[in-house]
């Protein structure tokens, strides 16, 4: 999925949920209920414990691999990464 790809989807949809949790597990079901009610986009906030762990299993549960390898290139490239 390319970026204009991504920009189309998120206007299509109209909001982009932004997952805080206290937990993995608690994001896991956050996002399994936002993915329940038709919505398939989402940002995991690195604030939620294992948040890097918890997107590589979404990723490879739900063949999200390109954008899982886009999501680990971001975050080389942040500043003190």
């Amino acid at each position: 999925m390319n970026k204009l790809s991504v920009k189309q989807k998120i206007v299509e949809t109209g909001v982009v949920p932004v997952i805080r949790a206290a937990n993995a597990d608690e994001a896991r079901r956050a996002i399994d209920a936002i993915k329940a009610g038709g919505i398939d986009i989402f940002e995991v906030t690195m604030t939620v414990p294992d948040a890097v762990s918890l997107i590589e299993n979404l990723a490879s549960r739900d063949g999200g691999g390109a954008r899982l390898h886009q999501c680990r290139r971001g975050i080389r490239h942040q500043p003190g990464a």
